[in-house]
């Protein structure tokens, strides 16, 4: 290994599974560059400038910070974006599709606050975006829901849109990753989902944001579940 990158490396290794953890985004995806390059330059290989200016771009961080600092989310958090992926797509020949948003907002708030409302709200009504940035998933299984709320702060922020791949089966959920939830008193959360050890009938809810407590519930309140797939900031719509 390159030792003058050695920061650098893992900074590379440490992102990328930010990324698939908590926004389940693939760094390849993100840069349009091919795997083998990202795996290369995770295992030490140096970067050639016109990398480090892309990744500095893409990833909204300074290129001291890239190679000379440990990266962490809290310290130097990431500003991705998305444009030149975005260019990349709409001007391609390729098929657009409509994906319906879903009647109330998912509640990124306090559970008493979120289970108070439940009146239907007025926002947009639809996304229109290019099939590829769905990897082949079943359209019929995909919703978009508007955040509100600050409690998955600060991967997840109040007013952003999220897009969910309904579960078959709600608790078939993969632990750890952001969810939507419908329970059957029609609340709407936005939460991280978790099994609770040694009560297969029990779930938890948790926040990114540590200043909202977690929750756990028996899986008999859930109706519906969707595991979040792709996050689009508000300043993007």
């Amino acid at each position: 290994m390159n030792m003058d990158f050695l920061y650098f490396s893992k900074n590379i290794k440490q992102i990328t599974q930010f990324l698939k953890m908590n926004q389940d985004i693939h760094l390849t995806d993100l840069l349009g560059w091919p795997t083998q390059i990202i795996a290369e330059l995770a295992s030490g290989k140096s970067p050639m400038l016109d990398q480090l200016c892309e990744l500095h771009k893409v990833l909204g961080i300074s290129l001291n910070t890239l190679v000379s600092k440990e990266w962490t989310p809290d310290k130097y958090p990431l500003k991705l974006n998305f444009e030149q992926q975005k260019n990349q797509l709409i001007h391609s020949e390729q098929e657009f599709i409509e994906i319906p948003l879903y009647q109330r907002k998912a509640r990124a708030t306090n559970f008493a606050i979120a289970r108070l409302q439940t009146v239907e709200e007025r926002h947009l009504a639809k996304l229109c975006l290019p099939k590829a940035f769905f990897n082949n998933r079943n359209m019929q299984d995909l919703k978009a829901f508007e955040i509100d709320g600050n409690s998955m702060y600060p991967n997840f922020e109040n007013g952003d849109v999220v897009i969910g791949e309904k579960l078959e089966i709600p608790m078939a959920f993969e632990e750890g990753k952001p969810h939507i939830l419908l329970l059957k008193d029609s609340s709407l959360f936005f939460k991280r989902l978790f099994k609770v050890n040694q009560s297969p009938k029990k779930i938890q809810l948790c926040s990114d944001n540590l200043l909202f407590t977690a929750l756990t519930l028996g899986v008999n309140l859930v109706a519906e579940c969707w595991q979040v797939c792709y996050h689009l900031k508000k300043g993007e719509l």
